[in-house]
C-alpha cells in the first residue's frame, strides 16, 4: 500500500482511513514511511469495529506512531466543547514539537460515490 497524505501544510495532513482487518498494521507501517508521526482518529468505536479498526492504537505503536481517538457522533459537532478545546491544544504542543499529525478521513473512503446519499 502507498499512502498518498494530502498535506495541509508541512506537518499537518488529512490521511485515508484504513482499511483495517487484515491490512491494518501494513497499511499503518506505510503511514509510517509517508512521514505521519500522529494517527488522529474521530470515529466512534461503534464505526471503528464495524469498520475492522478494533486494533487501530495497536497497529500504530507497532509502526512507531502515536495514536489519538477523540469520537465524534457522525453528522455532529463535538459534544463538549471543553474537552474537545483541551484535546486540540495537546494537538498543538505536538505541532509545536515538531510532530507530523495525520486526521483520518473516514467519509472519503467509506462509501462509493454511486451511493446515494445517507438520510
Amino acid at each position: 500500500m502507498t499512502p498518498h497524505p494530502y498535506w495541509i501544510n508541512s506537518q499537518l495532513a488529512i490521511i485515508p482511513r484504513p482499511t483495517g482487518d487484515n491490512w491494518l498494521f501494513a497499511e499503518m507501517l506505510a503511514l509510517r514511511q509517508a512521514g505521519i508521526d500522529i494517527v488522529v482518529s474521530m470515529l466512534e468505536d461503534v464505526e471503528a469495529a464495524v469498520l475492522g479498526l478494533e486494533r487501530e492504537r495497536e497497529a500504530a505503536q507497532y509502526a512507531g506512531m502515536s495514536f489519538v481517538s477523540f469520537p465524534i457522533p457522525d453528522h455532529s459537532v463535538p459534544p463538549n466543547l471543553e474537552a474537545f478545546l483541551e484535546f486540540l491544544s495537546q494537538l498543538e504542543l505536538q505541532l509545536r514539537a515538531g510532530k507530523r499529525v495525520g486526521f483520518t478521513a473516514a467519509a472519503a473512503s467509506a462509501a462509493p460515490a454511486s451511493s446515494p446519499p445517507a438520510c
